[in-house]
């Protein structure tokens, strides 16, 4: 076969080469939708991801004020409780701060741990000192926990643990712990010495009898 050796004749055996090789690129390469659709593919994961961090991000920055909020809602929550129920003596009103399923660590003497043992035990309470009043001076928030430093004041007015009503006025400090679930209290710990007030109302000892002297008997 001749050489081409005219310009036109270079010009057509370029067209007819790229041609070639065009045709060759184009069939062995992906067709650029498909290219578009891959690469929209890859991104999309990185995307969700951008997003949920955002909303990540978002979320706690909001945590902490949430936290916050439900600190005072269970703060609120426990001097409540104390007003309506304990300064009240409206044991009725219990169920709407404690839990059916409430298990108190420290019941009532005779009282089984249960939202009814405290329901019973309490009203024995204030009918040795029918004017209880408790003082809530100090609540602290843990999680789920509360924990409520108390003084209650009353006075003697009927039988308590078999001593007569005195008329004295008694004073105990005390502490309650609480947890809170669903908005209500599902288990109890308590500290309160109810020796003091026994010291408090027993009945003053009585000094012994004073022995007469007895004079001496001349010899």
């Amino acid at each position: 076969m001749q050489p081409i050796r005219t310009a036109s004749g270079v010009r057509a055996a370029g067209a007819v080469l790229l041609g070639v090789l065009g045709v060759s690129l184009v069939s062995s390469s992906p067709s650029w939708a498909a290219t578009k659709r891959a690469a929209k593919r890859a991104a999309a994961p990185q995307h969700k991801t951008q997003r949920k961090t955002r909303k990540t991000r978002k979320t706690s920055q909001r945590t902490p004020a949430s936290r916050m909020a439900a600190s005072q809602r269970n703060a609120t929550l426990m001097r409540r409780f104390y007003d309506e129920v304990f300064n009240s003596g409206d044991m009725a009103a219990a169920d709407k701060f404690i839990a059916a399923n409430f298990v108190d660590y420290t019941p009532f003497p005779g009282q089984p741990g249960t939202r009814e043992g405290l329901k019973n035990g309490y009203p024995q309470m204030r009918a040795a000192f029918p004017d209880l009043h408790f003082t809530v001076n100090d609540v602290i928030v843990q999680g789920d926990k509360i924990v409520a430093r108390w003084t209650a004041q009353g006075t003697h007015q009927g039988d308590f643990m078999g001593i007569a009503p005195t008329g004295k006025a008694v004073q105990m400090h005390g502490v309650d712990i609480v947890q809170i679930a669903g908005g209500k209290a599902v288990a109890h710990w308590g500290y309160g010495d109810e020796s003091i007030w026994m010291q408090q109302i027993a009945p003053a000892p009585t000094a012994p009898p004073t022995a007469t002297p007895v004079s001496p008997v001349a010899p």
